[in-house]
């Protein structure tokens, strides 16, 4: 569930080089060493799921406070450290609730508590290259000897859903990266990407930008998503989990994207994005297979700033 939740926070980027400072389009990055900036981003979903004839209903809002701290510039690179500031969590399965507040103290601890109280305060050093897109992440031995910490059993699981590729893109500030050449109202480019979520599969993702103009200092970008599909695991031994995946079947609807991006600050101001996915997923269990259908809504939400949040 981590894994594929954090997995929506950003959007996907695309390969390419900076922009000259005089490019008219108005999304060029910049960075202050020692400048600490600050990321909210908050996921609402919805989720129904259909196993043998069951009908199981989940609702999940969940919200992290990130602050990003660049302290070094090497070159065409840049060294900043990602800090997990604040959590928030609103989960409600068959109708068994659980609630976390990572800044409110509780009287009665619910089931995983300590799991999302392990992620506050994490760290990391995030390296981008001069593309800025997440080249290096360091932390995440830390990050899983927390997460399981009172339960060693699953270290080998939370290893598997906590890759490289979900940490680059749990790490990655950039919610936008334009191709090379200048861009003016009306431009689109498509940028695609692969996230390795181990024994669950891969998502593969196709999205498109246009640029929709610019309004004094902010930059607005539609975000469409032109397909995003899991595919299962090629890996035939054994699991973490007790299951395996076999195959899936997803189609998105509704997808719609708005992004503003900040000109003068070089970093996005705001973003929304919805989604919906419905589809079937194929799974082994003891060697018989079942299929489980899955219908689900999403939004996110984004909001940057210079002060931290929870001190409102």
């Amino acid at each position: 569930m981590l894994a594929h939740n954090l997995l929506v926070l950003t959007a996907l980027a695309a390969t390419a080089a900076p922009l000259p400072p005089d490019d008219p389009s108005g999304l060029r990055w910049k960075f202050e060493k020692g400048h600490t900036f600050y990321q909210e981003v908050t996921t609402h979903t919805r989720q129904t799921m259909k196993v043998m004839g069951q009908e199981v209903k989940q609702t999940q809002e969940q919200t992290f406070i990130l602050s990003w701290t660049p302290e070094k510039e090497d070159g065409d690179r840049w060294l900043l450290k990602c800090r997990i500031e604040g959590v928030k969590m609103e989960i409600d399965i068959g109708g068994t609730p659980i609630s976390y507040d990572s800044t409110k103290p509780k009287v009665r601890k619910d089931a995983l508590d300590d799991f999302f109280s392990a992620l506050v305060g994490s760290e990391f050093r995030v390296t981008l290259d001069r593309r800025f897109q997440v080249q290096k992440v360091e932390g995440r031995d830390d990050l899983v000897k927390k997460l399981t910490a009172d339960r060693p059993e699953t270290r080998a699981l939370m290893q598997g859903l906590l890759n490289e590729d979900v940490l680059k893109e749990m790490t990655n500030p950039m919610l936008v990266t334009v191709p090379r050449r200048g861009l003016g109202k009306g431009d689109y480019w498509v940028c695609e990407k692969t996230t390795d979520l181990g024994p669950i599969g891969k998502w593969v993702g196709r999205w498109q930008y246009v640029h929709a103009g610019r309004e004094s200092r902010l930059v607005k970008l539609k975000l469409d998503v032109l397909n995003f599909e899991l595919q299962p695991p090629r890996d035939d031994g054994p699991s973490p989990l007790p299951f395996h995946v076999r195959a899936s079947d997803f189609k998105t609807s509704k997808t719609t994207g708005v992004i503003l991006f900040d000109a003068d600050k070089g970093r996005p101001h705001s973003a929304e994005m919805s989604m919906d996915l419905e589809g079937d997923l194929t799974i082994e269990i003891g060697g018989q297979e079942s299929k489980v259908h899955l219908s689900q809504t999403q939004k996110t939400t984004y909001k940057a700033s210079d002060t931290n949040p929870l001190l409102k």
